[in-house]
């Protein structure tokens, strides 16, 4: 990582002219001495890597660089955060996450639009293709029927014997 059927409403996540008729962009990388690279910039990128003047020798770490993204919005939550003294509650983005193309990847790691998820601050889902995402999304659909049939239910159960087995504690 460089950190089922779509949606109709997919499109939403990603800048207009996404389909957009028209030459398709490209970016370059060229160096002092007139080297010069370039390829396809998806109309979804948010960033055009393109430079002049790069020094030669660093034309490899630039390609190995170039990153095509957009990205998407998670779901902000209150989290509880134990810390060396008091505990701590903050608010936090799950779930946010982008696409992301790394053409010059190195190694295994994928040169095609794959979708990386934050978890949290320092957890990540990274390199998920088409097959991954659906598998992703429903284990998330199995987890919310799970919270709204079973735990949900089952919280207001503990709550209701609670309340008729337990005196209410007195405000502090």
């Amino acid at each position: 990582m460089s950190p089922a059927v779509p949606s109709p409403h997919a499109h939403t996540l990603l800048p207009a002219g996404l389909s957009a008729p028209g030459p398709a962009r490209r970016w370059a990388i060229t160096t002092t001495d007139g080297q010069s690279r370039s390829g396809y910039l998806p109309p979804w990128a948010t960033d055009d890597p393109s430079e002049q003047g790069v020094a030669p020798g660093e034309l490899g770490e630039r390609l190995d660089d170039v990153n095509h993204y957009v990205e998407f919005a998670g779901r902000t939550v209150s989290v509880y955060a134990p810390g060396g003294g008091e505990p701590l509650v903050r608010d936090e983005e799950i779930l946010h996450g982008s696409i992301d193309c790394n053409p010059y990847a190195p190694g295994d790691e994928p040169r095609i639009p794959v979708v990386n998820i934050r978890l949290s601050d320092q957890s990540w889902l990274t390199d998920l293709g088409p097959e991954d995402l659906a598998g992703l999304a429903a284990q998330l659909r199995e987890q919310a029927r799970r919270l709204d049939y079973k735990v949900r239910p089952a919280l207001i159960a503990a709550r209701d014997d609670w309340a008729a087995h337990h005196p209410p504690v007195p405000d502090a």
